[in-house]
């Protein structure tokens, strides 16, 4: 019942979790303090840190997050009180992913509001880790390893009426703020549109001439 899964140290201090909602906090290594979550009997089996708060995931779809490793909040996301698990989460680039069962792939920009990306697989996927640039890698059942790569622009084309349009791909969720520019020398880059990135791609058709 105590067996611990993940650990993270952040904000000074070490958080471990792990079966039956328990959690183990430490500020020094040598010495820790356990406590049994009220909100959660289920299997924890990843924590992060963003460096403002944690975020632990596990069984049944459970997520949990807490500003010091002592106070807990569950929180909903698409996979709530399913049976499909959740067995890592990881953070950069202002984005917690949570991998699991079945290809599960949860995006979050807060760690309280959780959207489902495709992952375009279905084999469980086990662990996730931050690269670089926005980019994130996931390994899982039978030695599959995915890559989400940095956010791309996509093609460009030229419709009628000199209308350009084009497609940003990245993470689901995102915020994708385009900007224009009537000069480069020296540019003056302004904001012209906001749009959320939905499942992987955000298309923008700028019909100024």
């Amino acid at each position: 019942a105590d067996l611990l899964q993940s650990i993270v140290f952040s904000q000074g201090v070490f958080v471990a979790v792990g079966g039956y909602g328990n959690v183990a906090t430490s500020s020094d290594g040598p010495n820790w303090t356990f406590q049994v979550l009220s909100d959660t009997a289920d299997e924890l089996w990843g924590v992060t840190s963003d460096h403002h708060q944690f975020v632990a995931v596990g069984d049944d779809g459970e997520i949990v997050t807490s500003p010091d490793g002592v106070n807990w909040t569950s929180q909903t996301s698409p996979v709530s009180g399913t049976s499909l698990s959740l067995y890592n989460v990881s953070y950069g680039d202002g984005h917690f992913v949570a991998v699991g069962d079945s290809g599960t792939l949860l995006l979050s920009t807060d760690g309280t509001n959780w959207v489902t990306d495709n992952s375009g697989v279905t084999e469980e996927l086990d662990a996730v880790t931050y690269y670089e640039q926005g980019s994130f890698v996931i390994v899982g059942e039978d030695g599959l390893i995915l890559f989400n790569p940095p956010p791309r622009l996509g093609q460009l084309s030229l419709l009628p009426g000199h209308t350009l349009q084009f497609s940003l791909n990245g993470l689901n969720g995102s915020t994708a703020i385009i900007e224009a520019t009537p000069t480069l020398a020296p540019p003056d880059w302004q904001p012209v549109a906001t749009n959320i990135i939905d499942h992987g791609v955000v298309t923008f058709t700028d019909t100024m001439t």
